[in-house]
């Protein structure tokens, strides 16, 4: 009665192909992340983690280096400033 049964079939059958499509994706995840733990703990992988963890600390070094001197830099002016300011009202 108004299509009922085969609305019911069309849903198992979407219902089945979804369960097959989950799995698939789940074995696919699985395999992911087996591929990628393999890379990560290869030689190759350590030496590519080693280099994105140097470039990432040279970064950050030049960053405080350059806040340093930025820093040092206003100080300096001000020390200068304050200098010439006495020197002017002597």
């Amino acid at each position: 009665m108004f299509g009922l049964g085969k609305m019911r079939s069309q849903r198992d059958i979407l219902h089945a192909q979804t369960k097959a499509l989950e799995g698939v994706a789940k074995t696919s995840r699985e395999r992911f992340i087996d591929q990628t733990l393999e890379q990560v703990a290869s030689p190759k992988g350590l030496a590519i983690s080693f280099a994105a963890g140097a470039s990432t600390q040279c970064e950050v070094a030049n960053r405080q280096r350059s806040l340093l001197l930025s820093g040092a830099r206003r100080e300096v002016l001000v020390l200068l400033q304050n200098q010439l300011v006495n020197w002017i009202n002597r």
